[in-house]
């Protein structure tokens, strides 16, 4: 491990100072660690130090983007890749670490209360997903019924005509097609 990566995975702020100060290359690629680079290596420190204080009880832990911060003044790139293909900015965007994709100059991520990514999107979708398909199935169930009543005999009838018109009224209005085809084309797009 270099001097530098060493430092940063300790956390030690003035010895990253010192070495970046004497030469140190910002974006020098750790070939022991994947190629991992200075400022991804503080992007996953400085995230996880966050999480093990939430963990610890502290609600109001932010991850505090320090050794980021000099990294990026010394120079270093947040969209060199590691020998993954990995960069620093998809790291952070990965983490939901909004405070390190400000440092970078790229804001656009949503996170929710724990510093996290907000995922709420690709969950309502899923509930969306699951209401349309019990819909969708809730009207076949309601055509059986109805397709049954006019193909058995007379005494196997168990609708009252007033059953029968709501029945009828519920499956041919429209709503339940334009639900359907207004849904199946939000997901095509």
């Amino acid at each position: 491990m270099f001097p530098l990566h060493a430092a940063i995975e300790n956390m030690d702020e003035q010895d990253v100072v010192d070495l970046l100060s004497s030469g140190a290359d910002p974006n020098q690629p750790d070939p022991e660690a994947g190629g991992l680079r200075p400022l991804q290596l503080a992007v996953d420190i400085e995230h996880e130090a966050c999480l093990r204080r939430l963990d610890l009880g502290d609600d109001k832990a932010r991850p505090k983007p320090v050794i980021t911060r000099i990294l990026i003044n010394a120079g270093a790139d947040p969209d060199l890749p590691d020998e993954s293909g990995q960069t620093a900015r998809s790291m952070a965007e990965g983490k939901g670490y909004r405070e390190a994709l400000s440092l970078f100059g790229d804001n656009q991520m949503k996170p929710n209360e724990l510093g996290r990514s907000d995922n709420r999107g690709r969950y309502l979708r899923a509930a969306q997903f699951f209401g349309i398909y019990i819909l969708s199935m809730a009207a076949c169930a309601l055509f059986l019924v109805l397709v049954w009543h006019y193909g058995a005999s007379t005494a196997w009838r168990f609708l009252s005509p007033e059953q029968l018109d709501k029945l009828q009224l519920v499956l041919f209005s429209g709503t339940i097609g334009g639900l359907l085809t207004g849904f199946w084309r939000s997901m095509a797009k």
